[in-house]
């Protein structure tokens, strides 16, 4: 009689384990920047499923993962994907990954029938590994703005989150919104730098514009020595107004030296001291007011503004004769081009006037650092 009741119980408890809903928690997480061509330009992150109230069985039957953001982080496109490994079979996995306005959408897979789902019962704190997506945005570094990823879920339109599973034997939708959550999503939180600088040879100070835009890398380096790099980035120095917009993505906030680079330029650092910067911030820094701005004063007055000292051609941290005879060569036979370190003045030729300001910097003018 005992054992008939004991087998009664456990069919009860089993035939109650696989008619209750499942719980779980939904969790994007593991976010990080990537970086393709040196631009900060990809985001990836994974998606878990994790069963929480075994014994009830979760017999997963499919899901669809909708998310909100922030459209701000791009002016030029975004492509969004699914790379990585699943834990799930590879027709249940999510498909169809798109960006539709702010929203970034993945499909449900498809669902196998009763008995034949995924079993997510007891699979251990972390889960189940449902994909892992990237966004990347189109050539060109992400805008430094948050990212605000939310999960899409009801009461907003659809499409919103959706889990399933099978109960009982059927189909049931099991979503549970308060569940969803996010860890480590704001990987755009960096910090913004606008920096007013001039080339000494692009720029016409008599119509205070410089020949022509051009690309200029800034370092963050350490305030302490040895004065580590931190982060880097590259940005576009307008020939207008002088200034570019340069975005560090993996910067902790703290005091920084600002080390400026340009392919034809003498490298230069900002003042002593330092500069306070602040994860989420947007500064600015003007090397072009004052010889003081630079470490050692280490710029040439031209006109009414400083510029970074021009004719460094081979990069090596000082002007000397070695950058004036390869100006000198390139010169003898008019060499035309574009990007042409030695075309100092940015005409696309190389010729006396190069020269002659490559000669005029080329005593006592070396890197000066901390």
């Amino acid at each position: 009689m005992k054992t008939i009741i004991a087998i009664a119980l456990l069919m009860a408890s089993v035939s109650t384990s696989f008619s209750q809903n499942p719980a779980y928690n939904l969790v994007a997480k593991n976010f990080t920047l990537g970086d393709s061509l040196t631009l900060h330009d990809m985001i990836k992150f994974d998606i878990y499923l994790i069963h929480t109230n075994a014994p009830t069985v979760f017999e997963y039957a499919g899901g669809q993962y909708m998310f909100n953001f922030n459209t701000g982080i791009s002016t030029t496109g975004l492509e969004f994907k699914i790379v990585g490994n699943t834990d799930l079979p590879a027709s249940m996995a999510p498909r169809g990954p798109q960006v539709s306005g702010s929203q970034l959408r993945l499909a449900v897979g498809t669902f196998p029938g009763p008995g034949n789902g995924f079993l997510m019962t007891g699979n251990g704190p972390n889960g189940n590994l449902i994909c892992q997506v990237r966004l990347r945005n189109v050539g060109a570094p992400f805008v430094n703005v948050p990212l605000n990823l939310q999960w899409r879920n009801a009461p907003e339109s659809n499409p919103v989150t959706k889990i399933f599973a099978y109960v009982g034997g059927s189909t049931a939708e099991i979503t549970t919104p308060s569940t969803h959550s996010i860890e480590g999503g704001n990987v755009l939180n960096g910090i913004s730098l606008d920096v007013r600088v001039l080339i000494e040879g692009l720029y016409n100070n008599l119509f205070n514009l410089m020949n022509r835009k051009d690309n200029v890398k800034v370092y963050l380096a350490d305030f302490n020595s040895p004065n580590a790099i931190v982060d880097s980035a590259s940005a576009v120095i307008d020939s207008i107004t002088f200034t570019g917009r340069f975005n560090f993505m993996n910067a902790p906030s703290g005091i920084y030296f600002l080390k400026v680079k340009h392919f034809n330029t003498l490298e230069t650092w900002s003042k002593p001291g330092g500069i306070s910067l602040t994860q989420g911030g947007l500064y600015s820094y003007d090397f072009t007011t004052s010889a003081a701005q630079a470490f050692g004063d280490n710029l040439k007055l031209k006109g009414n503004k400083y510029c970074m000292w021009s004719g460094d051609v081979n990069q090596d941290g000082i002007i000397d004769g070695t950058d004036l005879s390869s100006i000198d060569n390139l010169a003898y036979n008019f060499t035309a081009g574009a990007d042409i370190p030695e075309d100092l003045n940015g005409d696309s030729i190389v010729d006396g006037i190069d020269f002659l300001i490559g000669d005029n910097n080329r005593t006592y003018h070396y890197v000066i650092a901390p």
